[in-house]
């Protein structure tokens, strides 16, 4: 599989943030806002979560964040 990390036009805020670790950090992951950031869903790649984002309909904007090595969590912004 490849891993691209392009930039979508338009598409709003990507970018790699923080780590946290955990066995069970798919199944944990946070369901609060984060300054009008809403959680949507997580991914094994920064690409499969950008793509993702970019067909989201009705965001502002999205966001994708590695928590863990290959563990990528989605955020909107509505």
């Amino acid at each position: 599989m490849a891993v691209g990390t392009a930039l979508l036009a338009g598409a709003g805020s990507v970018q790699a943030a923080g780590q946290s670790t955990g066995a069970d950090a798919a199944q944990t992951a946070p369901r609060a806002q984060l300054d009008g950031w809403e959680y949507e869903n997580w991914y094994f790649s920064f690409n499969n979560c950008s793509v993702a984002g970019s067909k989201l309909q009705g965001i502002e904007a999205f966001r994708c964040e590695e928590k863990a090595e290959h563990l990528w969590y989605l955020y909107v912004l509505r």
